[in-house]
């Protein structure tokens, strides 16, 4: 009861945004704190549930085809819609998408189209091809269905998030497992996701029977990426046996978003060894007493597993080359890789055996980068290259191999540079005195060869 009532509550706002859509209003800007909705819808059926109280006579009968829209409210600007549209495959079959027919785009190019790849899921990605963002309520794409039985079918979305990770998959290997909308190209990295809320429906056709409902929590609530999260599905039930409990289901089926399943169990456990950030996570569930299907998905973030780690990101010496006398910065780059901000120590010396020119003592934040700079004065430093050497410290660092990093200089002697000048002019010199010679020489002979 309170899953239906929490499912009319959401679907009066899908019917509020078809009407208006309907009668031809000027779309709603809704505030950026304000959730978009994606959710599963039928215009005939006038709900997000597809019925034999809800449909026109008739209109379920096994061979039928029927349409199923995913809407959009709440809407913000965007010009690009993901999902995945989980179903019962041997109560329902895809058996196409269309982007086109009264949709909110338009000129719709789709980047995935897919109906086949995995029984029981239609999976869509699709790009406005538009400069201009659309910020509309309604239809984003429609999915014609073959009715090919009697019973009951879940149609249940991948779980809404901004960002899925770049390992989130579902358990064919198929993407996208989750629901968005995005503004600028799926697949491009520049591209911004929204956080969404989905709104799942069903497909009955059969009277007096009813599917069991898909009910899960995981824990921990912010797992790791590397630590075993723990799945629990006891709370599920069959409505037609409600009484019973998780015993009225006989199997449970994980998919965990990240291209593994689980055990059939209301039990499981699994790890996440793939790259942090979001999954959706899926359970379906099949009662006892007819075998039908019910679905339920959530979003799981998981975060980086726990590292220390400053790295010296770069070194540099400016000039490279100078004179004794001159002066040389030396610039040393830090960077957190780490999950943790740090307390750090930063030697910089140079020379064997070695000077020191700076000692720091400071913090840095995850993914920031810092800069220190020191003055080497070269005055009374003989001729030669010199090694400037970064050594960064942090307590419990989990990678040490990064803490290093060199850099070379090199010292002229100013004393070199004018001895060699004076050899240089002494050479001209004696160039220029025998030239000298010569001329006198010759003009000396000329009256002796008359």
């Amino acid at each position: 009861m309170v899953r239906k009532l929490a499912r009319s509550f959401l679907v009066l706002s899908l019917v509020v945004a078809s009407a208006m859509m309907a009668v031809g209003r000027t779309p709603i800007v809704h505030s950026a704190s304000i959730i978009p909705v994606i959710g599963v819808w039928s215009t005939p059926c006038s709900s997000s549930n597809l019925t034999l109280s809800s449909c026109p006579t008739g209109a379920l009968s096994a061979g039928k085809t029927i349409i199923v829209h995913i809407n959009v409210t709440n809407s913000v600007p965007n010009n690009s819609f993901e999902t995945v549209l989980y179903y019962d495959p041997s109560i329902l079959s895809a058996t196409s998408i269309d982007l086109k027919t009264g949709t909110v785009w338009t000129n719709p190019f789709s980047v995935v189209s897919d109906t086949t790849s995995q029984a029981g899921a239609v999976f869509i990605s699709m790009v406005n091809n538009s400069p201009t963002p659309i910020v509309s309520d309604g239809i984003l794409a429609n999915i014609n269905f073959t009715i090919m039985g009697t019973g009951v079918s879940p149609l249940t979305l991948g779980a809404g998030m901004a960002s899925p990770s770049l390992a989130a998959q579902s358990s064919s290997l198929t993407k996208p497992d989750w629901t968005r909308l995005v503004v600028g190209s799926t697949s491009s990295s520049a591209a911004h996701g929204y956080d969404t809320t989905t709104l799942d429906g069903y497909f009955m056709n059969q009277v007096g029977k009813r599917g069991p409902v898909s009910v899960f929590t995981y824990s921990p609530l912010q797992p790791r990426q590397g630590v075993a999260v723990s799945f629990n599905a006891s709370q599920s039930y069959d409505l037609d046996n409600a009484g019973a409990g998780s015993a009225a289901i006989r199997h449970f089926y994980w998919d965990f978003g990240d291209g593994q399943n689980g055990l059939d169990s209301p039990i499981a456990q699994h790890i996440f060894t793939v790259p942090g950030g979001n999954y959706s996570a899926r359970l379906t569930v099949v009662d006892t007493d007819d075998s039908f299907q019910g679905m339920s998905t959530q979003r799981i973030f998981v975060s980086p597993p726990p590292l220390h780690d400053v790295a010296i990101s770069g070194i540099t010496t400016i000039p490279t080359s100078v004179n004794a006398g001159g002066k040389i910065t030396v610039s040393v780059n830090l960077f957190n890789k780490g999950t943790y901000t740090e307390n750090y120590n930063l030697t910089v010396t140079y020379g064997t055996p070695a000077v020191q020119i700076g000692f720091d003592q400071s913090t840095i934040s995850p993914s920031i980068t810092k800069q220190h700079a020191y003055t080497i004065d070269t005055t009374g430093l003989a001729a030669g290259s010199y090694q400037v050497t970064a050594v960064v410290k942090i307590p419990f660092a989990n990678v040490t191999s990064d803490e290093t990093q060199s850099a070379i200089f090199t010292v002229t002697s100013a004393q070199n540079l004018t001895q060699l000048l004076y050899i240089g002019l002494g050479i001209i010199g004696a160039v220029a005195a025998i030239a000298v010679i010569v001329v006198v020489m010759r003009r000396r002979r000329r009256p002796e060869d008359s």
